[in-house]
């Protein structure tokens, strides 16, 4: 099928159709998308002019160029991505793919004939009245602005990196929006959809998606942009497919060794499979591009701690919580690693200062911790036994890995297995939140002797994931 959007005509074949304005104009984004999705913003900002309108009218357009496939023998197809928006596909005739609609090339501009000079001051008028609607109507590029808007966007997601990062997106979409052509945007956007698609909720799936079209849109313009490739690696995360998305991520930084979210991420990796100083050396190649992002700081805490490298821990957990004491995690981290490293009485003094809370601990949270700490700082049967019933019991309170923490501390074994078993079981989290760095922390270790150990790990793929690299958690052999 040619798509002719000078003069609105479709042609296949000996048959052709004139297209209403906006009919064509959505044809042709589909078209240039080349397969990937189209979201609705997209769809009301290049076809509308960016004004807001309802789904009818989108669906309506929708509806016609569905329309306009079956009338020609089905060329296409309009997929419907649910909350995201539209992807044309490929159709098949039975035989073979047929390839998408083609798009005529814009013609070449006639030689000027002269025009008479009454003719032309007639004309006068009519061509500035045309210059001044072009002027309103046509958007020029804004490539200054949008880096601008990219840098607020990257300083946004690297302080909510693990808390969301609707902010950030936005300014992502708006740098896209102003630059259409510039792969730097696209290749932000591309992280900032992969970013969001981290967080908990039925929209995860939906973003993931919405990321791969912004990396395959940015690729196209610059093959070589870090960003893109980045989000291409990290976009299925590594849960249950270690090996796999460790090497996605290592080919990558073999091109660009700086980039500080793909040493996050192997920092993150590294540590979910039990390889806690090798974790320490990324996270110290991406503080080493920016020391002010909390969940790297928080992350390397994790795997200087777990290292057994403690007086650094200490110094790392303290300087974050001089630095951040009203974050949620800063808060958290630090009381886990006060209760859990001998010093509960500096723990349970933090959690009673109790305007040094951040505002958003969620009112579960704090009994278990508590309850947690005090029986580690007394070890008195009933104290011990109250935190285990508090930590076992399914229901609102802390996620199931920290549960496990200190379960394990508490050498509570059948509560520790039976909190993992429905952690790793549940859906509504992606996947790529489910933690199982626990499984190798110094509070747990007295878990690993129980075969009940050995059989997660397996069912998890990490023994797989040892065999395939050669590797082992740091002190195993």
């Amino acid at each position: 099928m040619l798509v002719e959007p000078a003069v609105r005509r479709v042609t296949r074949g000996a048959r052709h159709d004139t297209l209403e304005p906006r009919v064509m104009q959505v044809l042709v984004v589909l078209v240039e998308a080349n397969g990937a999705v189209v979201g609705r913003d997209e769809l009301i900002e290049r076809c509308w002019d960016g004004v807001v309108v309802g789904d009818n009218a989108i669906n309506r357009v929708i509806s016609r160029l569905r329309r306009l496939a079956a009338e020609f023998g089905e060329p296409f197809k309009i997929e419907t991505i649910t909350k995201v928006g539209y992807r044309l596909e490929r159709a098949d005739d039975g035989a073979a793919a047929l390839p998408l609609p083609e798009l005529a090339p814009a013609a070449e501009a006639a030689p000027p004939r002269p025009v008479p000079r009454r003719a032309a001051l007639g004309l006068l008028g009519v061509g500035v009245a045309v210059v001044a609607v072009l002027a309103l109507r046509l958007r020029p590029e804004r490539p200054d602005e949008a880096r601008a808007l990219i840098d607020r966007g990257w300083t946004e997601a690297r302080q909510n990196y693990s808390g969301g990062g609707r902010q950030a997106l936005a300014y992502f979409q708006r740098a896209t929006e102003l630059a259409p052509d510039d792969a730097r945007a696209w290749g932000a956007l591309a992280l900032g959809y992969r970013n969001m698609a981290l967080e908990p909720g039925s929209t995860a799936e939906a973003y993931a998606m919405r990321a791969r079209g912004a990396a395959r849109r940015a690729l196209t313009l610059d093959p070589n942009n870090a960003d893109a490739l980045a989000a291409e690696a990290l976009i299925d995360g590594p849960f249950g497919r270690w090996a796999a998305a460790e090497a996605q991520i290592r080919a990558v930084l073999k091109r660009f060794p700086d980039h500080w979210l793909l040493q996050h991420e192997l920092g993150a990796l590294l540590s979910e499979v039990g390889r806690w100083n090798e974790a320490c050396s990324a996270f110290a190649r991406a503080l080493a591009s920016d020391p002010m992002v909390p969940t790297t700081r928080h992350r390397a805490t994790i795997a200087l701690w777990n290292a057994g490298r403690l007086p650094e821990a200490e110094r790392a957990v303290d300087e974050a919580y001089s630095v951040w004491p009203a974050q949620l995690w800063t808060w958290m981290i630090r009381f886990n690693f006060y209760a859990m490293t001998g010093k509960p009485d500096v723990a349970l003094a933090q959690a009673e200062r109790a305007e040094d809370r951040p505002p958003d601990l969620p009112p579960p949270f704090a009994p278990m911790m508590l309850a947690a700490a005090t029986a580690l700082r007394t070890g008195a049967a009933s104290d011990v036994a109250s935190a285990v019933e508090l930590l076992g019991t399914p229901g609102p309170g802390l996620p199931g890995f920290m549960r496990a923490m200190y379960l394990g501390a508490l050498d509570a074994a059948d509560a520790f297995f039976a909190v993992l078993d429905r952690y790793y079981a549940e859906a509504a989290d992606p996947a790529a939140l489910r933690v199982t760095s626990v499984l190798f922390m110094g509070c747990t270790a007295r878990m690993r002797s129980d075969p009940r150990h050995a059989a997660l790990r397996r069912r998890l793929g990490l023994e797989a994931y040892w065999r395939q690299t050669g590797s082992h958690p740091d002190g195993w052999r």
